[in-house]
């Protein structure tokens, strides 16, 4: 029944919820110091789910500032980091911070105090908001009653803050073998394949969009049109794009992937002209940048 799988969603489990936010604040300091040597190593962003940094300095313009809430599918292969990287090279510099801890549905962000303490950190362009992997993928009946309000109050968050803040949804992609949880409990049939959990998680985020606004990187829609291409024109395996381990993460493709539909919305402009590819190889950076930009 869907009831399982949207326990996160009504806050059933309050118990669990304050004592997984004690354990944060009792690893608060450790995580800042995590956050300082990575954001030494990689330019920002860090695996532990917050993360703060600013691209190259490859622009005398002010930086846009974007915030990313989510979870691991945005903190895995430091998606905030790969965006600036990409934008660098064309001219535009980004500046943003983060807090993507793992497992983390609309309804945990919508209840933790950090979420809320980034949010009021600085006046955002963008804010990027991705659900977890599965909630936008429920029928859309229960999308409506169970998210929707969680996304909702994150953006009533966001514009109480700053009412000048764009919204972008991270609209992420089914997977690899379709939502088996959801499928097998016979809750969702159209779940039960890739193309099918796919078209779930569009609708969903498209429900988000219709009722609050903002924008959708339509970062699923992007990778299906990469699946469906021709072998003859794509130049990797199309399965490179999840991660072998769970086929539900992105590998670093993906990711790459992800940050070229996030930062094409961003800027409102084409990004393929960028030379970043982030150490894949040239024609697997370039076929990506030519299938975000195109129509």
């Amino acid at each position: 029944m869907y009831h399982l799988h949207l326990k996160a969603e009504h806050k059933s489990n309050i118990v669990a919820k304050e004592n997984r936010k004690m354990n944060f604040r009792k690893c608060s300091f450790i995580i800042l110091v995590v956050a300082f040597f990575s954001l030494i190593a990689c330019g920002g962003g860090d695996s532990s789910g917050q993360g703060v940094g600013v691209g190259p300095d490859c622009s005398n313009a002010a930086p846009i500032k974007v915030l990313f809430l989510g979870n691991s599918y945005t903190s895995v292969n430091n998606l905030p980091s790969l965006v600036t990287q990409l934008a660098c090279p064309l001219g535009y510099k980004i500046a943003y911070d983060s807090y993507t801890p793992g497992g983390y549905w609309f309804a945990d962000h919508r209840y933790d105090a950090d979420t809320l303490s980034n949010i009021n950190s600085d006046n955002w362009d963008f804010v990027v908001l991705q659900n977890q992997s599965q909630a936008p993928g429920f029928k859309p009946e229960h999308v409506t009653s169970g998210s929707l309000p969680n996304a909702q109050a994150l953006v009533d968050m966001v514009h109480v803050n700053d009412a000048g803040s764009e919204i972008i949804y991270y609209q992420t992609w089914g997977r690899k073998d379709g939502d088996s949880q959801n499928c097998l409990s016979n809750y969702y049939p159209l779940v039960c394949t890739y193309e099918g959990h796919t078209a779930a998680l569009e609708e969903g985020y498209g429900i988000y969009q219709a009722n609050t606004g903002g924008l959708i990187a339509p970062v699923g829609t992007e990778w299906l049109n990469i699946v469906q291409d021709s072998a003859v024109n794509r130049p990797f395996d199309s399965d490179n794009l999840w991660s072998a381990v769970d086929g539900s993460h992105p590998t670093l493709t993906g990711s790459y992937l992800a940050a070229a539909v996030i930062l094409h919305e961003i800027i409102a402009a084409p990004v393929s002209s960028t030379d970043y590819t982030a150490g894949l190889d040239a024609a697997t950076a370039s076929y990506i940048l030519s299938m975000v930009d195109s129509p």
